[in-house]
């Protein structure tokens, strides 16, 4: 997606992973003859979603409508190596365990897998409330076990794309509130790990947040128990 500085457009990285699997479930099914579809386990680019949001916003688009693609987890609450774009292989191990739950859901469960879904938003005054479709309730603000973020992950822009202050982050159940400094009076976007990294990560062009939901499951790499909760993906609404 990024390579010698050219950076590809959502538009042209969207069409090139459909056609992809496209592709590949025509050459798989004429070499084992099988029926099934061929569908896609993705992760969520974290690496550059701050300075290049178009791929990691594609992959979300992607899970969110079109069945032949999953999202196993975003990626920016994992470990990354010291070249700050490749995780460790504790954080590999960590991945594939989320692409191994996605998996079950898929293969043996059958159903598409759990993911956090950014469903909506609307403005009320000066609060702006998002609602999201939640594996696992309640929606919890962790600044413990992510790393913390400015305003938990959350900006406001204006229709002239300036910052919107904000005064307050709250979860409720399967909602977010944010309260702004003043009541707005022209068109938002609210955003969601596209503009702050948080302290203490290293993760080249990236951004996070601290919204995650209770979902209980774990894993257990080089005798430490590592959570599988699900992270809210980068998003733009």
């Amino acid at each position: 997606a990024v390579s010698g500085g050219l950076r590809t457009p959502y538009a042209d990285y969207r069409a090139a992973l459909v056609q992809l699997q496209i592709d590949a479930e025509t050459d798989i099914k004429a070499i084992t003859g099988q029926t099934d579809k061929i569908r896609f386990i993705t992760y969520q680019m974290s690496y550059a979603a701050r300075t290049w949001s178009d791929i990691a916003l594609a992959q979300l688009d992607l899970a969110m409508t079109d069945d032949n693609f999953m999202l196993s987890t975003p990626m920016y609450h994992l470990p990354y190596a010291t070249d700050n774009v490749h995780l460790t292989n504790v954080g590999y191990k960590w991945l594939g365990a989320y692409i191994g739950r996605a998996y079950k859901q898929y293969v043996i469960d059958g159903r598409k897998p759990d993911f956090i879904k950014p469903l909506n938003a609307f403005i009320s005054d000066n609060k702006i409330t998002i609602k999201f479709d939640v594996p696992s309730l309640p929606l919890v603000l962790d600044t413990t076990t992510l790393a913390v973020t400015t305003n938990h992950g959350f900006k406001v822009v204006d229709s002239s794309n300036a910052d919107v202050a904000i005064n307050s982050v709250a979860v409720n159940n399967d909602t977010v509130v944010l309260t702004l400094a003043s009541t707005p009076t022209t068109d938002l976007t609210v955003r969601y790990a596209l503009d702050y990294l948080g302290t203490g990560l290293n993760i080249t062009g990236g951004a996070s947040g601290n919204l995650r939901d209770s979902t209980t499951d774990t894993v257990t790499i080089a005798n430490t128990n590592k959570p599988l909760y699900h992270i809210t993906p980068h998003f733009k609404l």
